[in-house]
């Protein structure tokens, strides 16, 4: 094997390690008491606290249900934290036939 291949093997070996290294390095930490979660993203931390800790955000938001009579709607006031969950939910009511 030539020495600049075996130096650029080396060099490609490094960064590998390096990129994976930061896969595993959580650099954002929930403050709240108690808990240990820890997040590589910061958008993954705010997500965090608007699902777990809704109290540490100025104005949770809640994501309803519009199929009439639905437990997740507003009437009933329960909802999902979060768009995705609720997008979820209504396709399960989609594959019942309910919309």
């Amino acid at each position: 094997m030539r020495m600049e291949t075996q130096a650029t093997m080396a060099n490609l070996l490094v960064l590998s390690v390096v990129r994976h290294k930061k896969r595993h390095d959580k650099p954002f930490k929930c403050t709240v008491n108690g808990c240990t979660s820890a997040f590589q993203y910061r958008k993954d931390l705010t997500r965090h606290y608007g699902t777990k800790h809704p109290d540490m955000v100025e104005e949770p938001t809640t994501y309803f249900c519009h199929v009439e009579g639905c437990k997740y709607g507003f009437e009933l006031g329960r909802g999902f934290p979060r768009k995705d969950n609720r997008d979820r939910h209504l396709a399960s009511h989609a594959k019942k036939g309910d919309l």
